[in-house]
């Protein structure tokens, strides 16, 4: 194996409807996993406004996220992540509610906001740097990275990507802007002689210019982190979370201070397939990140 070690296999990112454009990319997966797909429900409601920005993001996408990677040679893996966005209405208003309700958690005034509708909004100085009201879809910016393997025990790997601006801002695909991002990465099996699989990573993104997010800062610091604890043969809980500084200057602290995404599911082996994932995101820090996301992925292995 060109990788020691465990990877995880959910493509879980930020999915914030506009932090999510940032080009954070997914934790690596396992090298020997030739394809993964998950497909994602995001409800999000945040009304927030300063002197001068305003930003109003409530409704519901769905993403498909695709991954393909190849060992490019031993100690060498060459990947390529995409995404497929459909923007619209909040199906998933009332269930939501009752989930902020039955958790306690906050709903700042989405109990009384309309139900169904879409509307992604974003303001600065009295001008729109996007309104998305109606039903979109698109591809969204690309990501092709290499990583490599740096030591067996303990399992080091490094990885740098490039994202390109294949998305659309008025589609809320993309930033329009081409991003670098570069990693280091250690995985631990079996942590402390338990049954326990961890991996960590921290890494950084250059945000490159974009004619419409000006304000955006020219580097994004990042930690994600996951584990693995076996239940059954074929069965597996995963836990996951994903840290990352501002990505704009702004005087809204939803967009100017960290965000964080904490994740939780299911794992189930398909001998001589892969693995299927079912699990539930959510931003214990409200506004960072999607207010609930319901994720269902599948790897296909070698």
């Amino acid at each position: 194996m060109p990788f020691a070690g465990v990877s995880a296999n959910e493509l879980v990112r930020n999915m914030h409807p506009l932090l999510g454009l940032i080009s954070v990319p997914a934790a690596l997966t396992d090298t020997n996993t030739l394809a993964t797909v998950q497909l994602s429900t995001l409800n999000t409601y945040l009304p927030r406004k300063s002197n001068d920005e305003l930003l109003l993001l409530d409704g519901e996408t769905t993403r498909l996220d695709i991954r393909l990677q190849y060992p490019a040679q031993r100690r060498w893996q060459l990947g390529f992540d995409v995404a497929l966005y459909q923007h619209g209405g909040g199906a998933l208003d009332g269930f939501v509610d009752q989930w902020h309700d039955t958790f306690r958690l906050p709903a700042s005034g989405r109990e009384s906001a309309p139900t169904g509708r879409l509307l992604y909004w974003y303001q600065r100085n009295g001008e729109d740097v996007f309104r998305l009201e109606h039903a979109a879809s698109g591809i969204g910016d690309m990501q092709v990275w290499l990583a490599k393997s740096l030591s067996m025990l303990p399992a080091w790997s490094a990885r740098i990507g490039l994202a390109v601006p294949s998305g659309a801002l008025d589609q809320l695909t993309g930033k329009e802007a081409l991003d670098v991002f570069a990693e280091l990465n250690v995985e631990t099996p079996k942590l402390f002689g338990s049954d326990l699989d961890a991996h960590w990573s921290v890494g950084v993104v250059k945000q490159g210019h974009s004619e419409s997010f000006w304000n955006t800062k020219p580097e994004v610091y990042y930690s994600q982190g996951w584990f693995d604890f076996p239940l059954h043969p074929l069965w597996s809980f995963r836990g996951q979370y994903l840290i990352h500084s501002a990505a704009f200057n702004s005087s809204l602290r939803v967009l100017g201070e960290h965000a964080l995404m904490l994740y939780g599911g299911l794992a189930r082996k398909l001998p001589g397939w892969g693995r299927v994932t079912l699990g539930v995101s959510e931003d214990p820090e409200y506004g960072t990140a999607q207010d609930v996301g319901f994720h269902l992925g599948f790897d296909l292995a070698l």
